[in-house]
């Protein structure tokens, strides 16, 4: 399908304060980052909030090991009799008395004698009580950080409406808390080869129908018309898949509970993409006269002539006092 196309204004085709031309040395997440120097420690906080639990344990752990490896070698070279309570001169006991002491364990077995020992164990206990910190820290920063729980559909469809071709995809939030003063911002990002040959990243805002809402509650819908003035307008689908398009969308919102800012992201190819096709809608009325929103639904198709035609016989039994007509038709969702 080719979206109608006839030269724009010139206004149109000028006046873009939202575009962005990047060079392919910038990045955006289809493009690859080169020619940074990284550092053990630079942005060492980030990298520790954006890895998973699992890796962030894995490091945690690896480092405790390693600094009971350290000191419990830094008291096996001590002479025999600095620290009390072993039996054995073995580099394993002086390993386990670091990890008692580390810890502030304490048992009362093992214990520093010599003026060497207790400079280790001095040293030791500052170290622990900073790594302690740290670790806190770093897990207390990792569960409070805000986030939403919300759901992007898997499609983004397109459909012809008086005339014009609009391109939709819907946001769900799975709480049972609305977010507060939703914002959703979408972004066509392709490759373009300009005049001298060289090839460069296009970013464009599409202009929403509802980019804002006060109260996020079940779904939100991502409408973006088509028209002249539209980044979409004049292209296929071949062509979008011929420059690397994406479209990026972001939700920026208040969450109700913590009173703090949250984001999301998600990014469509043109694969996504489907055509005179709409979102079936996920309300569902009980014979209590009770809404439930069904989220088995959330990703369901239906052409557009059958959801018309629902539509219509709705309107129609609304007027005429009948129950209205449910859409059953559904289509198979794109891979």
């Amino acid at each position: 399908m080719k979206f109608p196309h006839r030269a724009a204004p010139f206004h149109f085709r000028r006046k873009r304060t939202a575009l962005t031309l990047l060079e392919q040395e910038n990045t955006f997440p289809n493009v690859r980052k080169v020619g940074i120097r990284h550092s053990l420690t630079g942005d060492l906080y980030h990298r520790m909030l954006a890895i998973r639990w699992p890796g962030f344990f894995m490091i945690m752990g690896v480092i405790y090991i390693l600094l009971n490896m350290l000191f419990g070698a830094a008291y096996w070279l001590l002479p025999s009799g600095s620290v009390s309570g072993l039996t054995r001169h073995t580099y394993l006991g002086y390993f386990f008395f670091s990890v008692q002491t580390l810890s502030t364990v304490g048992y009362g077995v093992s214990a520093p004698v010599s003026i060497a020992a207790n400079l280790v164990m001095t040293f030791e206990e500052l170290t622990g009580m900073m790594f302690t910190a740290l670790a806190t820290g770093l897990v207390f920063a990792r569960f409070s950080r805000p986030t939403p729980w919300v759901i992007f559909s898997r499609n983004v469809v397109i459909w012809e409406e008086n005339g014009i071709y609009r391109m939709a995809l819907r946001i769900g939030n799975l709480r049972s808390t609305p977010l507060i003063d939703a914002t959703a911002v979408v972004v066509l990002a392709r490759t373009v080869t300009e005049k001298n040959g060289q090839r460069g990243l296009e970013v464009e805002n599409l202009v929403l129908e509802h980019a804002q809402v006060p109260l996020f509650r079940v779904s939100l819908p991502v409408v973006h018309d088509i028209m002249p003035g539209s980044p979409l307008y004049g292209l296929t689908i071949e062509q979008l898949k011929a420059q690397d398009a994406e479209i990026i969308v972001t939700l920026t919102a208040t969450d109700e509970v913590s009173a703090q800012s949250v984001f999301a992201c998600h990014t469509y190819g043109p694969g996504a993409l489907r055509e005179n096709v709409v979102f079936r809608d996920i309300i569902k009325s009980l014979p209590s006269g009770r809404l439930v929103a069904d989220f088995k639904l959330f990703d369901a198709l239906v052409p557009v002539e059958t959801a018309r035609q629902a539509f219509e016989a709705q309107a129609a039994g609304k007027t005429a006092g009948k129950a209205p007509t449910k859409i059953t038709a559904d289509v198979k969702d794109a891979p």
